[in-house]
C-alpha cells in the first residue's frame, strides 16, 4: 500500500509511514521506530483529514462498524483544534495501516 507521508529514518534507516504528534502550535514529524525528530510541518504540508478518513474508510474495507471499534481501542479523541484532529485522525489512519498489513521488516504497518 502507498504511504500518505512516507519516510526514511536517517537515524536508525527504516522506510516506513511517517508518525506525527503536536508540539505547540506545530506538527512534528517523526520516525515510528526510534522516535527521532524530522522536521515541522504547515497544514497546508499535511494531507487533509477528508483524504486521511477516506484512506481508513478504504483500509477497514468501508465498514463503519470496524473505524468505530478501532476508535475505541486508539483512544481517539474528537477534537476542533486542527493539529490536534490532524494527530487524531493520523492515529487511526496507522493503527488502520497496522492491522492490515506487515512489512518486510516484520514491522507492523510499517
Amino acid at each position: 500500500m502507498n504511504r500518505l507521508v512516507p519516510l526514511k529514518c536517517k537515524s536508525c534507516g527504516i522506510e516506513a509511514e511517517s508518525g506525527f504528534s503536536v508540539s505547540g502550535q506545530h506538527v512534528k514529524q517523526e520516525c515510528r521506530n526510534c522516535l527521532t525528530y524530522i522536521k515541522f510541518y504547515k497544514q497546508e504540508e499535511l494531507p487533509t483529514i477528508a483524504d486521511i478518513k477516506a484512506r481508513i474508510f478504504d483500509l477497514n474495507d468501508k465498514d463503519l462498524k470496524k473505524v468505530n471499534d478501532l476508535k475505541n481501542k486508539v483512544e481517539f479523541e474528537e477534537t476542533a483544534v486542527p493539529n490536534k484532529r490532524f494527530c487524531e485522525y493520523w492515529k487511526l489512519y496507522l493503527a488502520s495501516r497496522d492491522g492490515s498489513s506487515v512489512s518486510k521488516q516484520g514491522e507492523l504497518g510499517l
